[in-house]
């Protein structure tokens, strides 16, 4: 990976914490946050 893309990596993985964690405290429907926590963005969290 270039320094560009390290960088844009870091960027969007801070980015997709940031919006799992708002759903998990927003939204009232648990099959939204699981829906989420499925996708490949969200697996490299847990």
């Amino acid at each position: 990976m270039s320094k560009l893309e390290v960088r844009e990596f870091g960027e969007l993985y801070r980015r997709a914490a940031s919006d799992l964690a708002i759903a998990r405290v927003e939204t009232r429907d648990p099959k939204i946050v699981n829906y989420l926590a499925k996708l490949p963005i969200y697996q490299c969290l847990a």
